[in-house]
């Protein structure tokens, strides 16, 4: 999209700053979702391809690591007794995987070089371990700083993320990233999707070989995805992201990643990689998002989309900026549709309990998720809390959003079903 001069057309400082014109010969309010996504990803694309030999090595030293730090966790984390058995010791590492990809996304969207930052998201890893009937040993129980973290993960030898096929089953034609324990799943349609992405933007900015760098950039992403595979990858599923795009007009998923978004727009936390796949950026870049939505919500009522992993420091991160997003909302107004795990007390649930104008309790087995890995709609076992808010109030808009909640019972349906097949 042609951008007019910042110089001829006055616009907020942060979009001089990205290089948009917001009233271009096309104005803002004009355009599409994804065009002004389009439009706003483009410094950022155009920058990443001058610098994509740098940001593809810094990727793979941090994956690296990560890798090699949680295979010397997971060794030296003695498994109690009664997880001999084969299924409960598999029940253990899924537990085992699920809060080292906690611990991983945290850390991503963090200042994780600070002590202060670093030393409780290891803390709360090690005590999600122990509470699983795990005991982390010697060394590995405590961790100062990221640094360290580094300097252990150093100690063994590097490991390698293998791409193979998958023949079996539903998933054939499918790829599949391993390391480890881990597996990653990716379904044919969505690998050529993405690999096609990155293929354009390769030639966009006549980057060299563009073929033998697009299949780099992909791998690259799916090794960053891989560290944080398992119960990260559910979320509502399809039929309610129908109901939200085609019902509610939602322009942004706050929480997704290439692999597994449901709106063409959405936010990511593997930056700035992830641009190639249409990520506006992450959630918490607070001034793009601001603007983005400001911009959608100029004539009629911005609606987004507000998963967040359950991880505590997610949880009170999304809170916050929905509260920022809500003291300065879009000309048209700004509705916002939440889940949330029922975790009384936890700040971000009580913020999110205090700026709601719906909240909607679902009950444990009552409602599903569906998992992007594997096709299939997981009956949740816990409680979770459906949130709807907005800027200004507005009953009824918001009593037709909430109704996206009474759609994960239906998945729970289908989930109860296959269990009895």
């Amino acid at each position: 999209h042609a951008l007019a001069s910042s110089a001829t057309c006055p616009t907020s400082p942060l979009a001089r700053g990205l290089g948009l014109a917001v009233c271009s010969r096309r104005s803002a309010a004009d355009m599409t979702a994804v065009e002004l996504a389009e439009r706003f990803r483009g410094d950022r694309l155009r920058e990443l391809a001058q610098d994509l030999e740098r940001i593809l090595e810094e990727e793979r030293v941090l994956v690296s690591r990560m890798l090699r730090a949680r295979h010397l966790l997971m060794k030296n984390s003695v498994w109690a007794q009664t997880y001999d058995h084969p299924r409960l010791r598999e029940k253990s590492v899924y537990e085992f995987s699920n809060a080292f990809a906690r611990f991983y996304i945290s850390i991503r969207n963090s200042e994780a070089e600070k002590a202060s930052v670093f030393v409780p998201f290891y803390d709360k890893l090690v005590g999600e371990i122990q509470q699983k009937g795990m005991t982390v040993v010697g060394e590995w129980s405590a961790c100062a700083s990221a640094e360290e973290l580094w300097r252990r993960a150093e100690s063994t030898s590097e490991l390698h993320v293998v791409q193979s096929g998958v023949s079996k089953g539903g998933s054939e034609g499918s790829t599949q990233f391993s390391c480890d324990d881990l597996k990653l799943v990716v379904p044919a349609e969505v690998k050529q999707r993405m690999v096609e992405r990155a293929s354009e933007f390769a030639r966009r900015f006549k980057v060299a070989d563009p073929d033998a760098t697009a299949a780099r950039i992909f791998l690259s992403t799916a090794s960053a995805y891989l560290v944080a595979s398992g119960g990260l990858y559910w979320g509502f599923g399809p039929e309610p992201y129908e109901f939200t795009r085609g019902e509610l007009g939602a322009i942004l998923e706050c929480y997704a990643s290439p692999f597994n978004h449901s709106l063409p727009v959405f936010c990511s936390p593997i930056q700035p990689l992830d641009c190639v796949y249409g990520s506006l950026c992450s959630f918490y870049d607070s001034g793009v998002v601001g603007e983005f939505v400001k911009a959608v919500g100029a004539k009629e009522p911005a609606v987004i989309v507000a998963n967040p992993p359950y991880i505590e420091a997610e949880l009170q991160g999304c809170s916050d900026r929905l509260a920022a997003l809500g003291a300065d909302p879009p000309p048209a107004g700004l509705r916002v549709v939440s889940i949330f795990p029922k975790w009384d007390g936890a700040g971000g649930v009580v913020g999110m309990e205090n700026q709601c104008s719906q909240k909607v309790v679902l009950e444990p087995e009552q409602h599903a998720y569906f998992d992007y890995q594997t096709g299939r709609f997981i009956p949740a076992r816990f409680a979770s809390l459906g949130f709807v808010l907005g800027w200004p109030k507005d009953e009824e808009a918001e009593e037709k959003c909430a109704q996206v909640f009474k759609l994960l019972a239906h998945g729970t349906k289908r989930a109860k079903k296959r269990r009895t097949q």
